[in-house]
């Protein structure tokens, strides 16, 4: 698939030229954005093939059936929106119209979406808990449970999503999206681009004196992995325990976490088997989470939370925090109520 859509000029364009512009447009998007776009048209393309069917254009009435056919087999609405923006991306490119007002492609996507509404429960991450936590950082031994313990570390006391956190390089920008410096008793991560700021950076920074064992756990896997500055800061390790060159891939740091979590759980007597399924309910999602919910618990104002959470209103703060609230203000709290 050509990289830009076709012109209607006869006269060649010097290579050059056409490299520059194809550069820009694969700037107009997120890397993460592109490698989602790929992925969904990849498997819209093999759907369509196997079934005699042109990927491009597509009839979208073929296209419908594949989606209903996804949402059946339980993909989020998100992962629907996803596929859909993914088709025309590719549409785009090749300078083909892409009907997503067509009516069988418009009521199936409504069909859909009336479904979810219903049926749909949102899973939200477990959240990791300070008292967990800092048993967990302290606890680390091995290569591979220092840097689980520093990818806590940072997902908490920064308010990380996991794409942010793979993005960081160590002391200056290498080739990530943003940074994390140490200076003295301060930590500092600068994002330069994240899901909330496309435009401008943003910057988070914590004092050793208050997070004393999230800033050992980062200075230990710092001076583990041997980091120079420009260079990614959370790697890969492989079985042997040796350290990546190469970042962490975001979907990986959900199973660093997880695994962090089982094995807290089997060192504090919890049955192997029965480890892993409770840590199954942690994500890369459960640091950030974990972050918001105590920080209402202690009394935080949702302002001072989002300042370090960088969420552009309230309401996943209301949303990670109602329980939290909902048991503070507990009437069981009170004076013969509780039993």
């Amino acid at each position: 698939m050509s990289n830009l859509p076709a012109t209607t000029s006869t006269a060649p364009l010097p290579s050059t030229s056409i490299e520059a512009a194809a550069e820009f447009a694969r700037e107009s998007y997120s890397s993460n954005t592109l490698r989602a776009y790929r992925a969904q048209f990849a498997l819209w393309s093999a759907w369509a093939v196997a079934r005699d069917q042109k990927p491009m254009p597509a009839d979208p009435g073929v296209f419908a059936m594949w989606l209903a056919e996804r949402a059946n087999q339980g993909a989020a609405r998100a992962t629907i929106a996803g596929a859909l923006a993914a088709l025309c991306w590719a549409h785009e490119l090749q300078g083909l119209p892409c009907d997503t007002r067509a009516p069988i492609l418009k009521h199936t996507l409504r069909g859909i979406n009336r479904s979810a509404s219903t049926a749909r429960v949102v899973k939200q991450a477990k959240p990791i808990k300070p008292g967990m936590l800092r048993v967990i950082l302290t606890a680390a031994r091995t290569r591979h449970e220092k840097r689980d313990a520093a990818v806590l570390a940072m997902l908490y006391s920064f308010g990380l999503r996991r794409s942010e956190l793979v993005a960081l390089d160590f002391q200056l920008r290498g080739d990530g999206l943003g940074i994390l410096a140490i200076e003295g008793n301060i930590a500092t991560v600068t994002l330069l681009r994240s899901k909330a700021s496309q435009q401008d950076a943003e910057s988070v920074a914590i004092e050793r004196d208050t997070n004393p064992a999230a800033f050992a756990a980062i200075e230990t896997w710092v001076a583990l992995a041997k980091l120079e500055a420009g260079t990614p800061f959370i790697r890969g390790i492989d079985p042997a325990g040796t350290i990546s060159v190469r970042r962490l891939h975001p979907n990986s740091v959900s199973i660093a976490v997880k695994a962090a979590v089982e094995r807290h759980l089997i060192r504090d007597g919890t049955a192997p088997a029965k480890a892993r399924q409770l840590a199954d309910a942690y994500s890369g999602h459960s640091g950030r989470v974990g972050l918001v919910v105590a920080s209402v618990e202690a009394g935080a104002s949702d302002a001072a939370i989002m300042n370090v959470s960088r969420h552009r209103s309230p309401t996943m703060i209301a949303r990670y925090g109602k329980q939290a609230r909902a048991m503070m203000a507990s009437p069981h709290k009170l004076k013969g109520v509780a039993v």
